[in-house]
């Protein structure tokens, strides 16, 4: 855990955050962040949602006064949800220089892709990875969602508190 946090001070620190405002005439310095994400296919409202999200995002550090001395160029990559293609995207990526990606939305994804991020350096903060079996101590993969066992049991606790009496359980048993 504590190679985790010390892993994303040292990228955040990398991109120029309470580093001095460039000087006037002064060209920025880019930092690029990859999206893996699903543009086409089953994933592609998420992946469409997540790019917006992103854009808005770059472009508000881009117009602040961080975004004077660093900015952000996002490099996008369509995965369509299938693993082989985010382990191409992340190659790309990574051979580009990527240190930090959002993505990639689903779990075969990331299992397709953890071990080289590690390998690379590159930290993948995902926004659809549920797997338990995915939720491994000390490596590059940070989600904004919980692990399956996590969400499995609050649902449950949901659905009893709004009383439930029976609960059918069904799964697909995969990544």
């Amino acid at each position: 855990m504590f190679r985790r946090l010390v892993t994303v001070a040292v990228v955040i620190g990398s991109i120029g955050i309470g580093a001095p405002v460039a000087t006037a005439g002064e060209t920025p310095r880019e930092v690029h962040i990859g999206a893996l994400l699903s543009l086409t296919g089953g994933g592609e409202t998420l992946g469409d949602t997540s790019e917006a999200a992103l854009e808005i995002a770059a472009q508000r550090w881009n117009v602040s006064r961080q975004g004077k001395q660093v900015k952000v160029v996002l490099d996008v990559e369509n995965t369509n949800l299938e693993p082989d293609k985010a382990e191409a995207a992340l190659t790309r990526l990574a051979d580009k220089g990527v240190r930090i990606a959002i993505g990639p939305q689903s779990s075969s994804e990331v299992a397709a892709i953890s071990e080289q991020a590690n390998a690379r350096g590159v930290i993948l903060v995902s926004q659809g990875s549920t797997a338990s079996s995915l939720a491994q101590p000390d490596d590059n993969v940070f989600r904004f969602v919980p692990n399956d066992r996590v969400e499995g049991r609050a649902s449950v606790d949901l659905m009893l508190d709004n009383g439930a009496t029976t609960i059918i359980p069904m799964w697909r048993n995969d990544r």
